[in-house]
C-alpha cells in the first residue's frame, strides 16, 4: 500500500496507526479483523466504517483479456485497495484537497436575555399602536 498516493490509505496506516489484512511481504497477517488488524483505531471520527470508500482514482482490469473499467475503492475493513465497476455500491468520504490548517469555530449564539429585553419593548410599541374599537350604539 502507497499512503503518500491515497489520502485515505495515509489516514487508515499513518494517522490512526491501523494495520492491513496483510504484511509488507504479502503474507495474511494472523488474528481477527477488526481486533488484530482492519479498522480498529478510528480515532476522532465519528461512525466512521470499515466498509470500502470511493477513490477519485480511475483504473481498469482485463477480465479475459478485456479492459474493464472501474474505480479504485479503498477497504476499510482491510486496509487494502481494489478496483470495483462504476456501478458498485460503495461508501463516499466528501473531503477537499490538502490541509485546511484551521479548526472549524462555531458561530457565537446570541444570549437569550438580550433578545426578550428587544422583543418586550416590540411588542408593548405593537400593542400601544393598535387603533382602538368603538361599539356602535
Amino acid at each position: 500500500m502507497d499512503v503518500a498516493s491515497s489520502e485515505l490509505a495515509h489516514l487508515f496506516h499513518v494517522l490512526l496507526g491501523n494495520l492491513s489484512w496483510r504484511d509488507t511481504t504479502g503474507a495474511v497477517r494472523p488474528g481477527v479483523a477488526g481486533i488484530d488488524w482492519g479498522l480498529v483505531d478510528t480515532g476522532d471520527f465519528d461512525d466512521l466504517d470499515a466498509v470500502g470508500y470511493w477513490s477519485r482514482t480511475t483504473s481498469y482490469r482485463l477480465v479475459f483479456g478485456i479492459a474493464q473499467p472501474g474505480q479504485v475503492v479503498f477497504q476499510m475493513n482491510t486496509g487494502s485497495q481494489t478496483i470495483n465497476s462504476p456501478g458498485a455500491l460503495n461508501a463516499a468520504w466528501l473531503v477537499h484537497d490538502g490541509d485546511i490548517g484551521t479548526a472549524v469555530v462555531e458561530a457565537a449564539v446570541v444570549p437569550a436575555p438580550g433578545s426578550l429585553a428587544l422583543l418586550a419593548p416590540g411588542l408593548l410599541a405593537l400593542g400601544l399602536a393598535r387603533p382602538s374599537r368603538r361599539r356602535g350604539a
